[in-house]
């Protein structure tokens, strides 16, 4: 670090200084002190080396062991940020960057899916249409009144004001604020890319990205989007239960008869399941979906198994669920099928449960065979129904327009709600939920 010659220097300079300020020392005293200090400097410098040395060979150990590569844009987690920790960092980081095979694998993937959800909904639809009188159905379509389509495209806007006030419940309950204007915008936008223009980006993601850009942490915007949907769907599943009595008064054949409790069997199981999940055996969570999922589970019970917060976070939802069946005993009526408010009550339940199956393209195609179906049971003719489910289609996409609107002139970003999308399992939902 330090030469002799520095140090004669040094040493020629201080004293001098301290002959001219008339301090006696000798050179022997003070060649010994510098000498010293010169040795302490170089000591600490190796020894900083050495440190540093370690920890570049510990992390470089650490990666051949698990496989891990250093991503070079990559920062340090924040500290107490629980196992979703660190993704809002590297979600936004080196977005202009070529593809790596890990995200060209998750872009084929999605593609492949959304090419599967299209095949399936064309496959159905082409079955219906080619069991029922097409020039029947589009008669019926020809026939319904506009000033229903507008009155049924408002009412199915105002829902989403009250899935809205849902959300912004359950992000409180859950111990974190978002702006209800805000949450009716994401929600709008969330529903264009469910319903409107489906893609492989699902309205869910968008809405947990834009949550985060709102101001949540990226771990409270996952779950809190994860939590309303299935806050969603064990309302939808209190009404289905509250309609059996009248379902089975309804339902002749004993096969659909017992079809609708098992599914709710099933369904009620699944959230017993999730709402224990951080209560299984601490081995399980080595991995970090593990964790995730258990952080979810502990937000889950703060909604389900508060008296207060869940009293009033499952009135709108119950609200929404049964408000549909109102709007489809309007279409109905516009087309003269002969179908009473009880038996929509009872029967377009179980046909949003069975299109909330994530394998068509919003629903279509499923929800059309279920309507068909479900119908079928009070005599109304395949191809009233058909139409009937048509109808209610296109006004759900027609709700999501507004939400088209606010992506563009709010500046969407596509590629970030792909980073966020590969880090996320899917969370499951419901159409017009």
């Amino acid at each position: 670090m330090f030469s002799e010659a520095a140090i004669k220097n040094t040493m020629s300079g201080t004293v001098a200084c301290m002959r001219a300020a008339g301090i006696k020392i000798t050179a022997a005293s003070l060649v010994e002190r510098n000498t010293r200090r010169a040795s302490a400097a170089r000591a600490a410098a190796a020894l900083a080396r050495r440190q540093r040395n370690s920890r570049a060979g510990n992390r470089s150990k650490a990666n051949r062991i698990t496989g891990r590569r250093r991503h070079p844009a990559r920062r340090p987690r924040e500290a107490g940020g629980g196992p979703w920790a660190g993704l809002r960092k590297r979600v936004p980081a080196d977005i202009q960057t070529p593809r790596t095979h890990r995200e060209l694998g998750f872009h084929l993937l999605d593609m492949a899916k959304l090419l599967a959800k299209v095949t399936i909904s064309a496959l159905l639809i082409w079955l219906l249409l080619r069991a029922t009188d097409t020039s029947q159905v589009a008669s019926q379509l020809m026939r319904v009144e506009w000033q229903v389509l507008i009155l049924g495209i408002l009412a199915l806007g105002l829902l989403s004001l009250v899935q809205a006030v849902r959300w912004v419940m359950v992000i409180r309950a859950i111990g974190h604020v978002l702006n209800f204007r805000a949450a009716w915008q994401i929600v709008l936008i969330g529903l264009f890319f469910n319903q409107t223009l489906p893609s492989t980006i699902g309205g869910d993601a968008v809405r947990m990205w834009r949550a985060h850009q709102a101001g949540l942490r990226v771990g409270a915007a996952i779950n809190s989007v994860v939590v309303d949907r299935l806050v969603a769907l064990a309302a939808l599943l209190l009404v289905i239960i509250a309609g059996q009595p009248v379902f089975f008064a309804l339902i002749g054949d004993p096969a659909a008869r017992w079809a609708m409790p098992a599914v709710i069997a099933c369904g009620v199981l699944g959230l017993v399941i999730l709402l224990a999940f951080d209560r299984l055996p601490a081995r399980l969570f080595r991995w970090r979906l593990a964790r995730a999922a258990a952080t979810l589970a502990a937000d889950a019970r703060r909604v389900f198994l508060s008296a207060s917060d869940a009293a009033v976070i499952f009135i709108p939802a119950v609200l929404i669920h049964a408000t549909v069946p109102l709007i489809v005993f309007l279409i109905a009526a516009s087309l003269d099928i002969e179908v009473s408010l009880l038996q929509c009550l009872v029967l377009v339940p179980p046909v949003l449960l069975i299109s909330a199956l994530p394998i068509s393209v919003a629903g279509w195609g499923v929800r059309e065979g279920a309507m068909v179906a479900a119908f079928g049971f009070v005599d109304v003719p395949a191809s009233d129904a058909l139409a009937l489910s048509v109808l209610f289609g296109l006004m759900v996409m027609c709700t999501g327009l507004p939400g088209g609107l606010i992506w563009l002139f709010t500046g969407g970003k596509k590629a970030k709600v792909l980073r966020l999308k590969e880090a996320i399992p899917e969370p499951p939902g419901a159409p017009m939920s």
